[in-house]
């Protein structure tokens, strides 16, 4: 993750965050590493790019998760119960031409209204 070019509104940024994606159309796995003052977690999401929901562990809650292509965005919608009221997180990852950069705008929002957004720029290694 590039920090310096990410954004997490008023939360903090996690001390280090790392994904590793491996892709063969339409099977998408992306395994996060992040660390942050809550501690370390990690993730792994497998999909298809089909819209099939998926279920995972993520800081203790279970979410249930999509994939789908809109052109050569990839849209992903999770789900996650916080409390009784469910919270939408709305992802847009976009490659640039070279390959390089990946970034993910994340919408979130709960009773259909927008509660925050952040952005994760991710430069391949």
């Amino acid at each position: 993750m590039d920090a310096s070019k990410s954004d997490f509104g008023a939360a903090p940024p996690p001390e280090s965050f790392v994904r590793s994606i491996e892709h063969n159309e339409p099977v998408l796995i992306m395994t996060d590493n992040q660390t942050s003052a809550l501690g370390t977690e990690k993730a792994v999401r497998k999909y298809t790019t089909d819209g099939k929901e998926i279920t995972y562990e993520w800081m203790g809650s279970g979410v249930k998760s999509s994939a789908h292509w809109e052109g050569d965005t990839l849209v992903i919608i999770g789900k996650v119960d916080s409390g009784g009221a469910e919270i939408v997180v709305t992802s847009m990852l976009t490659m640039s031409s070279d390959g390089r950069t990946l970034v993910e705008s994340d919408k979130l929002s709960a009773g259909g209204n927008d509660i925050g957004a952040f952005k994760i720029v991710l430069v391949k290694q």
